[in-house]
């Protein structure tokens, strides 16, 4: 993993069914407090950043066999999926440093050693933060969904 500068302001929490729907609404939306909610329900973990006492981005690991859209992942590893940064906070290294200590929770409580992170082909900020932490394109996968469900799902060895 490549060193990062890491934000001397950034607090980490850890999203729970205490507090998902206070992280959530930085999206704007009830369509993310299901999907934090079910993520809870299948056992992601999720973290988010907070500055000065304001939540302003995070992101989520979905391990050991966990529940994604679009992979089948395997019991050995960790897809990082789901990061989001508010946008007048962005430029700061606050997602490669969600990504870093997502890994470390991972690694360190459930002694995880292999990630993956999904990210949409033309988001080019993301696929630089990833970068930035020393992730690489492995592999682009094309997803056909109807109905809200993904027809041919990608599975993570």
């Amino acid at each position: 993993m490549l060193e990062v500068t890491k934000n001397r302001h950034i607090d980490y929490i850890i999203i729970d069914e205490r507090n998902y729907h206070e992280i959530a609404i930085i999206r704007h939306g009830k369509q993310y407090m299901n999907e934090f909610k079910r993520m809870l329900k299948h056992n992601a973990v999720g973290i988010a950043a907070v500055i000065d006492g304001v939540i302003v981005g995070y992101g989520w690991a979905k391990c050991g066999e966990g529940e994604d859209k679009f992979f089948d992942i395997d019991s050995n590893v960790c897809l990082l999926a789901s990061f989001y940064v508010r946008s007048d906070y962005r430029g700061n290294n606050i997602y490669p440093n969600l990504v870093k200590e997502l890994i470390s929770i991972t690694k360190n409580r459930w002694s995880y050693s292999k990630w993956y992170i999904a990210i949409f082909c033309n988001n080019t900020s993301s696929l630089n933060g990833a970068k930035k932490v020393g992730f690489h394109v492995v592999r682009e996968y094309k997803f056909d969904r109807v109905l809200r469900k993904t027809l041919n799902k990608a599975y993570i060895p």
